[in-house]
């Protein structure tokens, strides 16, 4: 009642409702007053239009925050505000207020997608092309190219999906098969850089993006990619005796499985740590997951070039549940004796060692590595894996 007074259309219209309304026009602030003058009446100092209170301009902001206050949405915000509250506009308040409201809005539906725009007939073979990456895939990469006209598709293994690795194993396509118009992309970092550009400019092929945030616009690749992943997933993968690790094995059921935290890492060698994170994962060897049923954090030794190595100490997980390969590590003594009476010995380097070994799955969630960034599974046999030197001799 005293906000009423105080407001300067209430309290005119307060003073009308008692004494009469003036004859002929009236501001436009009044006009949604007068067309209801007969609907209005007093109680308590307060104006009413029917059994609903007319708030003044003051306090329509509080009323808002109560209607809303449980967030029931638009409508049903609407039929809680015409049972007890009204003022001029109130409706188109309300819209705007769940409009602006954060958590209404993070929790509406989407809006319905729009049918995509189907690709015109390229006219002839080989003349547009859609390209996009599928894996990684049993650690490995793969960049599928499809042509839009005859469906031919070329799945070509890549050891790396820098920019400069899609040129050559593009240029080997164009050695076979000619130069095309037009090449389709999504817009990941490989097709949108410089140097990618550069090489379709001076090969005069023009480069089309899809949308951002809509495969569906580049979706005979994505089928391609799609189809190319059923096919290399049933082919049989190399895998190790590792898999002993699994708890349906011969895993001590005593050990329950062990997640740990992830280590602290000096700020200096954050960038360092993340840059060969990222490099592990573009060979197939790390692959990033949001939890894993075994987490083993990692230390991070400087290499004598400055580099950082990643090391899993797994003796404080996965090791504690393995028991000893039966395939021991021969002893130096022994070996000096086999090597008696040789006049010729060779040496093979095998890079990398163990990690040309891929696991299953089990075997790389129970490999999985916990890092201040995230974690992720191993998908190759690793150093400090109690029966890894075993199975790497078998």
């Amino acid at each position: 009642a005293a906000h009423t007074a105080k407001d300067s259309v209430l309290s005119r219209v307060l003073n009308w409702v008692w004494r009469g309304w003036p004859v002929g026009s009236v501001e436009p602030e009044f006009g949604p007053y007068k067309s209801r003058q007969n609907e209005l009446s007093i109680s308590k100092g307060c104006v009413l239009w029917g059994n609903r209170v007319v708030v003044p301009d003051k306090l329509r902001t509080r009323v808002l925050e109560s209607l809303h206050e449980g967030h029931p949405g638009m409508v049903h915000t609407k039929a809680l505000a015409r049972g007890y509250v009204w003022w001029p506009g109130l409706d188109k308040e309300i819209e705007e207020w769940v409009r602006g409201c954060p958590k209404c809005q993070q929790v509406r539906p989407d809006p319905p997608q729009a049918t995509p725009q189907g690709w015109e007939s390229s006219g002839k073979p080989w003349a547009r092309l859609h390209i996009d990456f599928a894996g990684p895939l049993q650690g490995q990469m793969f960049l599928i190219v499809v042509d839009a006209m005859s469906k031919w598709l070329e799945v070509v293994h890549m050891k790396s999906t820098t920019s400069l690795a899609v040129i050559h194993a593009l240029r080997r396509l164009f050695a076979t098969h000619g130069l095309p118009d037009v090449i389709v992309s999504d817009n990941g970092p490989q097709f949108v850089s410089e140097e990618f550009r550069l090489f379709l400019t001076s090969n005069g092929i023009r480069q089309m993006t899809s949308a951002p945030f809509h495969p569906a616009s580049n979706g005979q690749a994505e089928r391609m990619v799609r189809t190319a992943k059923e096919a290399l997933g049933k082919m049989r993968r190399l895998t190790t005796r590792l898999n002993r690790m699994h708890p349906d094995l011969t895993l001590n059921p005593e050990v329950q499985p062990i997640k740990l935290k992830a280590r602290c890492i000096p700020f200096a060698l954050k960038p360092k740590t993340e840059e060969e994170l990222d490099h592990l994962a573009a060979q197939g060897i790390l692959e990033p997951v949001p939890h894993a049923l075994w987490e083993t954090p990692i230390v991070t030794p400087i290499k004598p070039n400055g580099d950082v190595c990643i090391c899993a100490d797994y003796k404080c997980t996965i090791n504690k549940a393995l028991q000893d390969h039966a395939y021991p590590v021969p002893v130096i003594s022994h070996v000096l004796v086999t090597l008696s009476g040789v006049k010729i010995l060779g040496k093979l380097d095998l890079a990398q060692a163990y990690q040309q070994l891929l696991v299953d799955d089990a075997t790389a969630e129970a490999q999985t590595i916990v890092t201040h960034w995230r974690a992720f599974w191993v998908q190759r046999l690793q150093f400090g894996v109690t029966v890894a030197p075993g199975i790497f001799q078998t």
